[in-house]
């Protein structure tokens, strides 16, 4: 009985999974389309995510990873009892809460200049 469960989800799940035609025409599956090549001139009109999105998401990554290395560790002393006004937790919960708003603004801007593809 087991088994036939374990061979009925399976097909199950494959059937979801492929569900998709594939044809010799269209041997893609989903919605996914050939590459292709470009020539210079059409090269020129293509545009991407742009300077500032990229700029802008790699600041606000950088910022999030920051507040989660000082949020880490700032938990990590306070699970000691390492605690106080002046207190490597303190401080370092402190920074990350700093962090996190730096990382929402730069990420926010990041959003903004790849939507109007700037």
């Amino acid at each position: 009985m087991r088994a036939l469960l374990k061979l009925a989800a399976l097909a199950a799940a494959a059937f979801l999974a492929f569900s998709t035609p594939s044809y010799a025409s269209n041997p893609l599956i989903g919605g996914s389309s050939h590459p292709t090549v470009l020539s210079d001139k059409e090269l020129d009109g293509v545009k991407g995510s742009g300077y500032y999105a990229t700029l802008y998401g790699y600041y606000g990554y950088l910022y999030a990873y920051d507040a989660y290395y000082n949020a880490y560790y700032g938990y990590y002393y306070a699970s000691y009892g390492i605690t106080g006004p002046n207190s490597n937790t303190t401080n370092l919960l402190y920074n990350a809460y700093l962090y996190s708003s730096y990382a929402t603004s730069y990420l926010y801007y990041a959003y903004y200049y790849s939507y109007y593809n700037e």
